[in-house]
């Protein structure tokens, strides 16, 4: 797992001392890439870092905009819609729309990894 976040290089330390950080293989902060998602570089990073393809990746995030940059990589996205969840699950038919990380967690465990 990895984390693409918008964010100051600080946010590394949140997760070292929440004790999380061991659970991602990296972490890519857009601070110290240079640029933000959706830039392709953010998502290269973490796809470097992982070690994997661009289609056994799956990017999650609440901005549609940084979903359909990882899409147009060929990264397959689901979008974390909190608030007006209906509207965003009719208007993208292509794309996975999920309410909260509970729906999420039922729909990655259906994934064979």
């Amino acid at each position: 797992m990895a984390v693409v976040s918008d964010a100051w290089p600080a946010l590394e330390n949140v997760f070292i001392d929440a004790d999380m950080k061991k659970y991602f293989e990296i972490i890519v902060i857009s601070t110290q890439i240079g640029t933000l998602k959706p830039d392709p570089r953010m998502y290269e990073t973490a796809i470097e870092g992982l070690k994997v393809n661009n289609s056994e990746a799956i990017f999650i995030d609440d901005n549609i905009n940084n979903c359909l940059g990882a899409e147009r990589l060929g990264i397959k996205s689901i979008l974390m819609s909190r608030e007006n969840f209906n509207e965003n699950r009719e208007t993208n038919k292509t794309m996975l729309v999920v309410k909260d990380l509970y729906e999420l967690e039922q729909i990655l465990q259906s994934v064979k990894m």
